[in-house]
C-alpha cells in the first residue's frame, strides 16, 4: 500500500487531548531532548495525532482535559497542516498530521 500526504493548510479543529512528546533523532532514531506537542483532534467522529515541533505553550494539558469533559472541546489553529495517511494493518489505514505551528482560536469556548 501507498502512503498518501496532503497539504490542508491552515485549519482549526477541536482537540479533545494534549501532550508533549520526544522527538527522535532522524539518522539514529535515538530519543532527544526536544519536545513536540501532539495533539489530538477530531475529525468527525475519528481521533487523528497532529503534532508541531514548538514550545509547547499554546494549551495546557489540563485545559484542553477540562474543556472536553464539559463537552467544549478547545478550538486550536494549525498552521501548514499536512495529512498523512499510511497502511496499520492489511486492513486498517492510519491518519496523523504535522504542522507548523499551533495556537488557540480566538472563537474557542
Amino acid at each position: 500500500m501507498k502512503v498518501f500526504r496532503d497539504l490542508i493548510g491552515d485549519v482549526t479543529y477541536p482537540v479533545v487531548e494534549y501532550r508533549r512528546t520526544p522527538i527522535y533523532d532522524p539518522v539514529t532514531g535515538e530519543k532527544t531532548s526536544n519536545l513536540e506537542s501532539c495533539y489530538t483532534i477530531l475529525y468527525g467522529y475519528d481521533k487523528i495525532d497532529i503534532k508541531v515541533a514548538d514550545d509547547g505553550r499554546a494549551v495546557a494539558t489540563a485545559q484542553v482535559q477540562s474543556a472536553a469533559d464539559t463537552g467544549n472541546p478547545i478550538q486550536v489553529s494549525f498552521n501548514d497542516l499536512e495529512v498523512t495517511i499510511r497502511p496499520k494493518t492489511q486492513w486498517e489505514i492510519k491518519v496523523s498530521g504535522r504542522a507548523s505551528k499551533a495556537a488557540v482560536a480566538g472563537n474557542s469556548k
